[in-house]
């Protein structure tokens, strides 16, 4: 399979060891007992619009027809629903009046959330901001880097918000808890999910310190134990933001000068966060293209079904330029189930 860059230039080396499980006996396309069969043989058979490549004017244009018909479609079909949703979220993201209007205006919503995010290209573009945008300076960029030319950027900024808008819907209907974490993860918060996973009896990097906001106590084996470095993440942050790594022996040797570190961080002021033992690569992993690391991760979306837990999509993210895969800059959409399923030739959009 071949791997391309998020701008869609290819990069110069493939890989060589795919992700696999027992389903060796499949045909091509075939689904197999670990996927959902509508939605993983669809990757399958993904192509750009014909004539043209991935992120092109057209392809952007295309997957806004899919927003846009799944936006009335929803409309459409469960009206009360989708209008509750629309004005919890509307009054969310655009203020209690504004959002209220908009919800007045519910079928016209494609339109004005175009004409929101082309009046702010606008005014950046007349009157530019001082200072990095935190999407570009983050290290999770990938997720909001736009296609390559200024046409179908202009089109992928109306795509966007409109994506946003009827996946949410999708994904949680009219729950408000749902609606709020489009702003704020107010629940899902770092804590949360390692709560999960113990709950589960699931294996992950071992917790060796919690920050509170202003000071740092010891779980488990404690901050001074083991030979791992650490990272500190903070709890309620996303896309690697505020991340930090602890160079045991050489940014600390002692569980106080972590704390010092950190109460000495205006980002970790009054904000939790969770210090864990960091999980690196084995370098004999051949999944990434030459001149990069073997840093990488995989993103596994499951769905529930009548026969258990399925994959609905898994991405292998990797070329990292950072120890964390939040600085991939390829993306494997397809990465094989089973060592019959072709690889994908590009990674999805935000």
């Amino acid at each position: 399979g071949i791997v391309r860059t998020r701008q869609g230039a290819p990069a110069p080396k493939r890989f060589k060891r795919m992700c696999m499980s027992p389903s060796a006996q499949l045909k091509k396309g075939e689904p197999g007992p670990l996927t959902v069969p509508w939605g993983f043989a669809a990757q399958l058979e993904a192509r750009p619009p014909p004539g043209c490549g991935w992120f092109s004017v057209a392809d952007m244009l295309r997957r806004t027809a899919y927003s846009l018909g799944l936006f009335y479609y929803s409309l459409a079909t469960q009206p009360l629903t989708f209008s509750r949703f629309a004005l919890q979220y509307n009054r969310l993201w655009f203020g209690g009046a504004a959002g209220t209007a908009m919800t007045l205006l519910l079928p016209a919503t494609p339109a004005l959330l175009a004409a929101v995010a082309w009046g702010k290209r606008l005014r950046d573009y007349l009157l530019p901001q001082p200072g990095d945008d935190w999407k570009m300076a983050g290290p999770g960029r990938i997720w909001f880097l736009p296609p390559p030319s200024t046409l179908a950027s202009i089109v992928y900024d109306a795509l966007t918000p409109l994506a946003d808008y009827v996946a949410a819907f999708v994904l949680f209907g009219d729950d408000p808890d749902g609606v709020e974490h489009t702003w704020y993860d107010a629940i899902c918060k770092k804590e949360y999910w390692c709560g999960l996973l113990d709950a589960a009896d699931a294996r992950r990097p071992l917790q060796l310190g919690a920050w509170d906001g202003a000071a740092l106590h010891d779980v488990s084996r404690g901050v001074e134990s083991g030979g791992c470095d650490l990272v500190c993440k903070i709890s309620d942050s996303y896309l690697g933001i505020g991340d930090r790594v602890f160079k045991r022996g050489v940014d600390f040797v002692t569980r106080g000068e972590v704390e010092d570190e950190l109460r000495a961080d205006p980002l970790y002021a009054g904000k939790p966060a969770v210090l864990c033992e960091i999980v690196s690569p084995s370098a004999s992993l051949e999944v990434s293209s030459d001149g990069y690391g073997p840093v990488h991760s995989l993103d596994i979306l499951t769905l529930r079904t009548g026969e258990g837990a399925k994959v609905l999509s898994l991405v292998l993210w990797t070329d990292c330029t950072t120890w964390s895969s939040h600085s991939a800059a390829a993306g494997q959409p397809r990465c094989r189930i089973s060592p019959r399923l072709p690889a994908s030739p590009r990674i999805s959009p935000h």
